[in-house]
Order: structure tokens, then sequence, then C-alpha cells
């Protein structure tokens, strides 16, 4: 389990790379993604099924939890993957799986809550919102990419709420959880699973698209539009629309000139 940790997090890191390369308008800056979220999506595929055969003799219930999570995320990054063709069917990977890691979570989330409010509220409260953001930022990002009403918001929500989980934390160090003082990160690194690392990538991402529609980072550049009409498409210029429709029709009498 551990070197496909370490695997995942190199995947992680050519995702970052190819951001940078896409921002810098190289082309093989999408390829990048789109081919660490295949090899992402397979280690998850992966270890669903070792941590199943691991734990199934200590606990069905933790093993098909593992399981199920596991799998989740494989269907959620394989999704991503089936963005890059258009040909491929990325909306009941992404939509699906985000909507049951929701119910996954949501359904911890609540027990945890309930039995941590005994050891702690307000640190109960705070893992609480912990496991929202990370699920709302997953499904946020999922809806995103397939282009539907509420993504925006859920991405809003998902930022300002993990930008408050990051600063909070600074501020009060040291939470009052089962009569001893216990720093914020302690506690969340003891939760099962992936809720930690789902946490940490998509409110990222939640991060750099809310600060996109702001105009504050860079949008995608795509091979398929041209940086300017992303530019104005960011900005809601209402132009766009019309700039784009020019464009292809500039190319396609050029490419008719060229090739009768």
């Amino acid at each position: 389990m551990k070197t496909l940790n370490e695997i995942r997090y190199f995947f992680f890191a050519a995702i970052v790379l190819g951001c940078f390369a896409n921002f810098a308008q190289n082309e093989y800056g999408l390829d990048m993604i789109y081919d660490s979220a295949l090899l992402i999506g397979c280690t998850f595929f992966i270890e669903a099924f070792a941590f199943y055969a691991q734990t199934r003799s200590e606990s069905k219930t933790k093993a098909i939890y593992f399981f199920v999570e596991h799998f989740i995320l494989g269907c959620i990054f394989l999704g991503q993957y089936f963005k890059r063709d258009p040909l491929l069917p990325p909306g009941p990977f992404l939509i699906f799986g985000a909507f049951l890691l929701f119910i996954l979570y949501l359904i911890y989330a609540v027990r945890t809550l309930v039995k941590d409010s005994k050891k702690g509220r307000f640190m109960a409260f705070m893992v609480f919102l912990f496991i929202l953001t990370s699920v709302i930022a997953a499904n946020g990002l999922s809806w995103k990419l397939q282009h539907l009403p509420g993504a925006n918001i859920m991405l809003n929500i998902a930022f300002y709420s993990g930008l408050f989980l990051v600063v909070f934390p600074l501020i009060k160090r040291k939470y009052t959880y089962a009569n001893e003082q216990m720093a914020f990160k302690e506690r969340v690194m003891k939760l099962p699973g992936k809720i930690p690392m789902v946490f940490v990538y998509y409110t990222l991402w939640a991060a750099h698209i809310s600060l996109t529609m702001y105009g504050i980072t860079p949008n995608f550049y795509t091979l398929s539009n041209p940086p300017a009409y992303e530019k104005m498409r960011t900005a809601n210029d209402p132009k766009a629309v019309d700039y784009n429709d020019n464009y292809y029709k500039f190319l396609g009498n050029r490419n008719h000139i060229q090739y009768r």
C-alpha cells in the first residue's frame, strides 16, 4: 500500500506540472493531466481489492467501507480521464461516482459527529465540516467537468469552507478532545481512508476555479479554443460567442481555399 501511495503522489505531482505547462500554453499540458488522472484511478482500483483482502478478516464493515471508497474514487478519476475524448462517457463515472461518494462520506460524517461530540463538540464540528468540504469540492469539480448548473456554487462553498479550515486552526492551535488538548491536524490524520487526500486535492481545484472566476488565476488553455476567447469567456464578455464563431468561420474559409 505504501508503494501505491508513493506512486500516486508522483502522478499528483505530474498533474500539478501539467497545469503549469497548460497555463504556459504547451500542448502536452492537458495530456499530462488526463494521463495522470487515469493512472491515479488505476491505483485506487488496485487498492480497493487489496484493502478488502487485507482487512476482511479483521472487520467486514471496515473492509467494505475501504473497498467502496477506493472503487468510487477510481471511477471518478476514470471519468476525469474520459473527458479527454468526446466519444467516451464521463458522465456516469463522474456524476454517479461523486453522488455515491457524497452519500458514503455524509453517513460517516454524521456518525463521527455524534460519536465525537461527547469528546469535544468544537473538534467534532470541525471534523464534520472537513468531511463535508471534501465531498462538496469533489462533487463541484465533477459537476463542473460536466457543465452542470450549481457547480460554481459548490466550488465556491468548498473554497471558502476550506479556507476557514486552513486559517482558523492556525489561530487556535489546540482543541479539547477526549479530555486532552489536540491539534486539528492530528485528529484529521486519524480519519480512515482517503478523506484527507480528497480534501487537499479537490479543495485546491475548488480554490483554483473560484479564483479563476474572479480573474485572479489563469484559465485552462485548450487547443480547440483561442486564448483570447477563453479570457473573454472567463470575464463573461457577451462578445465571446461572436468572437468564437468568427474565429472558426475564418479557419473554415482558410482551409477551404487551401485544400480545394
